[in-house]
């Protein structure tokens, strides 16, 4: 009985967590806030994203989903860099919020 307990308790309690989402796309826009975050804006949005913009806003930020201030510098050079040469990214985000903070970024070749 106490293993059934535990396990539903499990099930329940693993509804309460977020998910960390992929997507893939090409930058649309890249804006710095004044805070130190900076939104990217993609050519498609992703159906996991709550944010109610159109096209979405995607927030990184020191802090926001385990992001660190040297992988948030990265971060922002490799979202620059795809920008400006039109290369896909594909990002790991948090759909429990609305800002959809990214936790990761990867470039992809073509």
């Amino acid at each position: 009985m106490r293993v059934l307990i535990l396990f539903v308790g499990f099930l329940v309690s693993g509804a309460s967590f977020s998910a960390n989402v992929l997507h893939t796309s090409t930058v649309k826009n890249v804006y710095q806030l004044a805070d130190g975050r900076f939104v990217l804006q993609f050519d498609t949005d992703s159906p996991s994203c709550t944010s109610t913009g159109s096209p979405q806003f995607y927030y990184l930020g020191v802090g926001f989903n385990s992001m660190t201030a040297e992988a948030a510098r990265n971060a922002y050079a490799m979202a620059l860099t795809a920008f400006a040469m039109g290369k896909r990214l594909q990002i790991r985000f948090d759909d429990a919020s609305s800002g959809c903070y990214i936790n990761s970024i990867l470039m992809l070749g073509n």
